[in-house]
């Protein structure tokens, strides 16, 4: 015998929501510089990335010894990437954890979807003729954002 599925009724995604979050996405993307994947120096050879805290010590003792570097570099411009770097760090991190809970969503809703196509069809088979499958446009079940 099957397991029965929990029954989801919060999983409605309507038109206004997926709107809202479509449009703060593409805030977050009109304020967030795209860098060109051949511009990159994230990978530069055999050079390797420097943790974060190494380059934040590195800034600290920048800062300490400012006048060693008068003319040559500014600290705080150290101090502002490092800054970046927990920043963007923060917003992956919280945008992993949507998409986790996002996905999560789409899986429930597709394996409830599923299972109650395959009750209904056992249904229709069970009491009547057996209908021809019929083809089904796709678009017919997404939603549509205005």
């Amino acid at each position: 015998m099957e397991k029965a599925i929990p029954y989801y009724g919060d999983l409605h995604l309507d038109a206004a929501t997926k709107k809202l979050i479509l449009n703060l996405l593409k805030s977050i993307r009109s304020v967030v510089p795209v860098i060109d994947a051949s511009e990159s120096t994230a990978s530069d050879g055999d050079h390797e990335l420097k943790s974060r805290d190494y380059i934040r010590n590195v800034a600290l003792r920048s800062r300490q010894h400012s006048d060693m570097l008068e003319g040559i570099f500014n600290p705080g411009e150290l101090l502002r990437y490092s800054g970046y770097i927990k920043d963007y760090q923060d917003l992956i991190t919280q945008l992993e954890q949507v998409l986790k809970e996002l996905t999560s969503c789409r899986d429930s809703a597709w394996k409830f979807a599923s299972r109650l196509a395959e009750m209904t069809e056992e249904h229709i088979q069970m009491f009547g003729e057996a209908p021809p499958e019929v083809s089904v446009d796709q678009d017919e079940f997404k939603l549509k954002v205005v």
